[in-house]
């Protein structure tokens, strides 16, 4: 017959799991925040881009050897066109540099959830945090 072993118990002082969470907290605001801005300046340069890219290519419309047009259920007009290989170079793409930011809905609920903890963690007249609540929260820390 296997042996089982006892749990682990732990009592972690309840001041320095605060401190942990707050940390946590900070952490991912700013990282989110990081996140945010350099989304913003990817779509930037991406616009930017495509501004450049049109500017290089309509020019050269008359020589397309294939176009598609749609329109769009919404009453939008869509134009494909294919130009001859070697028609155009165009510049370099931007490249997506860092992590972007997690999605909103993400963020608000890691964000509610650790904030939670920490209001119940100051109302908590223990010392000590036990290891069922550590378990709770360990994904934040």
């Amino acid at each position: 017959m296997a042996r089982q072993g006892k749990g682990i118990k732990l009592n972690v002082p309840r001041l320095k799991v605060i401190e942990a969470l707050e940390k946590s907290l900070t952490k991912l605001e700013t990282d989110y925040q990081i996140g945010k801005k350099l989304d913003a300046d990817y779509e930037k340069q991406m616009s930017d881009w495509h501004k450049k890219v049109l500017k290089l290519i309509l020019p050269l419309i008359n020589k397309a050897e294939y176009f598609h047009i749609n329109t769009r259920y919404n009453g939008s007009i869509t134009v494909d066109f294919n130009l001859p290989s070697g028609s155009v170079t165009l510049p370099d793409e931007p490249k997506f540099e860092g992590k972007g930011a997690m999605a909103e809905y993400q963020y608000e609920s890691q964000k509610a959830e650790i904030e939670s903890a920490i209001r119940l963690l100051r109302m908590c007249e223990d010392e000590t945090v036990n290891t069922a609540t550590y378990a709770s929260i360990s994904q934040y820390l």
